[in-house]
């Protein structure tokens, strides 16, 4: 089931890169960028967590950055 995971997350046209914190106990999402491929998008994720995070793909508590595979209609 990985591999039509991984097929199937071709098939978006486009990823974005949104962090996710808590401010005191009040949730925040934030698009960071927008990007061609998933690859793309990892590789922002990874400078995001550089920048504001722990570094390494690391995130401090209550952070958290994810791409998620979009088409755009």
């Amino acid at each position: 089931t990985a591999d039509l995971h991984y097929h199937a997350s071709l098939s978006y046209k486009m990823w974005t890169l949104v962090f996710i914190y808590f401010y005191d106990v009040t949730p925040y999402v934030e698009l960071v960028s927008v990007h061609n491929s998933m690859i793309e998008c990892f590789h922002a994720r990874e400078a995001l967590a550089e920048e504001v995070g722990k570094g390494a793909g690391y995130f401090k508590e209550g952070q958290q950055a994810i791409c998620i595979g979009m088409n755009p209609s």
